[in-house]
């Protein structure tokens, strides 16, 4: 099942991008819930961009991620082993701009 998820994030699938991404950091993946990997198949250079395809593709646990990597210089988001405040806070307005368009929606279907 590993192979068709990466195979998924290969071909731009959001979801499957944010699973590999929690499956490298080592978190259990609400779909694959018997699915890990071993500490030698863990890059910590992929992590970061399974979760930032998945940010960009709109998913927003993953933009928080991004967002918390970049601030922490976690999950490879360094800038020469600085923080990269100007990514982070791309990505926390991507966070807001995410949530209020699933408020609308949400407004939008209920009072239609």
């Amino acid at each position: 099942s590993l192979y068709y998820l990466k195979m998924s994030a290969d071909y731009g699938d959001v979801d499957a991008n944010y699973s590999l991404g929690r499956l490298y950091e080592s978190f259990q993946v609400d779909a694959l819930p018997n699915l890990t990997l071993r500490k030698e198949e863990i890059n910590l250079n992929l992590l970061g961009n399974y979760y930032e395809i998945a940010a960009n593709g709109g998913n927003l646990n993953a933009c928080v991620r991004v967002a918390q990597g970049c601030e922490k210089g976690e999950l490879g988001f360094t800038n020469d082993g600085k923080i990269n405040i100007s990514k982070a806070y791309k990505y926390w307005k991507m966070v807001t701009q995410v949530v209020v368009i699933r408020y609308c929606y949400i407004i939008y279907c209920f009072y239609d």
